[in-house]
């Protein structure tokens, strides 16, 4: 309360130094799942869990996942897993994890792909179901060169057969061009709605907070 909301950025790495991490994204996904299960399950509501190499090198994650589901009757196949590009990139069990999720029934997706080392050749390798193309290449398209390269790139992932999804969409300039040009893919931004709580979330699936 003394220094306001303060970003993840800041506390998240003093949490991992003081090596209480675990136990803080292992109560994080618990008390989310707690509180969005119920919407969830009445409107099938797909539910984004994000996870970086240190959860998946953890080797809990999966564990954790598992039981807070099963605490709050939510079947895993309404789970999606976001991983991080950097954890595409630098997670040596990645293959396995991405493998164990499937099997249960939890969709994969890559996240903010485009923001560092993009690895076309790593997906490959990859069992998952869509790729997120990053806020920052989608700035680009009111820019003639920027709008170049975004779809450069975002053809060369629209040939992987793979969801795509294109994040931070903010206006109808940008709304447009990637409806048009990637008509099956999902588009996600405040262009829509701005983030909301759970209950304006039930308000806007019911009309009424549950």
């Amino acid at each position: 309360q003394k220094h306001g909301d303060v970003s993840p950025e800041l506390f998240i790495p003093l949490i991992k130094k003081i090596g209480l991490y675990k136990k803080y994204y292992s109560n994080i996904i618990e008390k989310s799942l707690s509180e969005i299960a119920p919407l969830a399950i009445k409107h099938q509501l797909i539910v984004s869990i994000n996870v970086g190499h240190k959860e998946i090198e953890d080797g809990q994650f999966i564990t954790i996942l598992r039981r807070a589901c099963f605490a709050n009757h939510l079947p895993l196949s309404l789970m999606k897993v976001e991983l991080s590009e950097k954890a595409v990139s630098t997670a040596d069990i990645l293959e396995g994890f991405c493998q164990e999720l499937k099997s249960l029934g939890v969709k994969i997706s890559i996240d903010d792909f485009g923001v560092q080392n993009s690895n076309l050749a790593r997906l490959s390798l990859l069992e998952y179901d869509e790729i997120k193309i990053d806020k920052s290449l989608v700035d680009g398209i009111s820019e003639h060169y920027k709008q170049n390269i975004f779809v450069i790139f975002s053809d060369a992932l629209a040939r992987l057969n793979k969801t795509l999804v294109f994040e931070g969409v903010e206006n109808e300039i940008q709304y447009r061009f990637i409806a048009s040009r990637y008509p099956d893919a999902l588009i996600q931004g405040w262009y829509f709605s701005k983030a909301l709580t759970r209950s304006e979330l039930a308000k806007r699936l019911t009309g009424v907070a549950p």
